[in-house]
């Protein structure tokens, strides 16, 4: 019986480790930032920077701006900061990142 639990247990883990590997950016993006910046990045609430005018942060070092978007931004200017992780604290640094290329690829567009 242990070793039955044992097995699903770790098959379990697996699971959750294939399915964490296969999420997209776009996934990452549409669950967690859609909200706030809207399908195209435009910004779909009051204080929400467009990101779709305001392009600088794709200047920026990306490094500097996945650090930023791990802590939080705020725009000057912006009524309302973007809270770390985008408000979702079991964000990983690995979604954070997918988050971030899918948005730059949605920018060029």
């Amino acid at each position: 019986m242990i070793s039955i639990y044992l097995a699903t247990v770790m098959l379990g883990l697996n699971i959750a480790y294939v399915n964490a590997k296969e999420i997209t950016g776009e996934q990452v993006y549409l669950q967690n930032c859609l909200l706030c910046h809207g399908d195209d990045g435009s910004g779909a609430m009051p204080g929400v920077p467009d990101l779709m005018t305001s392009r600088h942060w794709m200047k920026m070092d990306e490094k500097v701006m996945l650090e930023r978007m791990k802590k939080g931004i705020q725009t000057q200017g912006a009524a309302m900061p973007m809270p770390p992780r985008g408000g979702n604290p079991n964000l990983s640094d690995h979604e954070i990142n997918l988050s971030f290329q899918y948005m730059k690829k949605m920018m060029k567009k």
